[in-house]
């Protein structure tokens, strides 16, 4: 579960494709991302206040996995139906402990072909802001015609999925090897044209 850095085989995962058909189910009356949070086990998430350098709006959406058996996430809401983002999406994350990432937090953007693609970063810096850049080379990729991509830029994992719609999109927090659990802090989701600060942008 190392490689592929969890990838799809996560708890998470597997209950937010279960949603899947829920998901269809919106009409599309804004086609704009807004957020709303999913959680399991002893999980939360939500909005906090955070009193932190780099956080310019005093605001970011708080994801506490307090054991390996919980998660935490964000949806972003509206995309199903809609094509790929033409520009590769982005998010800044602090995280409360240092170490390897396993894939956590992770935005993962899930498609009608039942594959999926995901940006991660491969390590955690405690009490600092790290920029998940969409451009760089932080995507992997599950099914579609590559089958499994390692370590792509955003234009190699979006090929992968000709023709295809998007079905979910959602940032996510879960981790097997974090006994004592751990917080991560997600601001300035970029996606789809639309950037997510603080609770006043769902209304963009």
């Amino acid at each position: 579960m190392v490689i592929p850095r969890r990838l799809i085989t996560g708890t998470a995962m597997g209950a937010l494709l279960a949603l899947g058909p829920s998901l269809a189910a919106h009409a599309q009356q804004r086609t704009t991302p807004s957020v709303s949070f999913f959680h399991g086990g002893s999980g939360s998430a939500s909005w906090a206040r955070v009193d932190a350098a780099g956080d310019n709006d005093g605001f970011s959406i708080k994801l506490d996995v307090p054991n390996p058996s919980s998660y935490a996430g964000i949806r972003l809401d509206h995309q199903a139906g809609t094509s790929a983002p033409a520009t590769a999406p982005s998010f800044d994350f602090m995280s409360t402990v240092s170490g390897p990432s396993e894939g956590s937090p992770r935005l993962v953007i899930v498609f009608s072909d039942r594959g999926n693609i995901q940006l991660r970063p491969l390590a955690w810096v405690a009490n600092t802001w790290t920029h998940e850049n969409g451009n760089s080379k932080d995507w992997d990729n599950n099914g579609g015609t590559c089958g499994f991509l390692y370590e792509q830029t955003y234009s190699i994992v979006v090929a992968c999925h000709p023709g295809a719609t998007v079905t979910d999109a959602f940032i996510v927090s879960d981790e097997l090897h974090y006994p004592n659990g751990f917080i991560h802090y997600i601001d300035n989701i970029d996606y789809n044209g639309t950037k997510i600060t603080k609770p006043g942008d769902n209304a963009n």
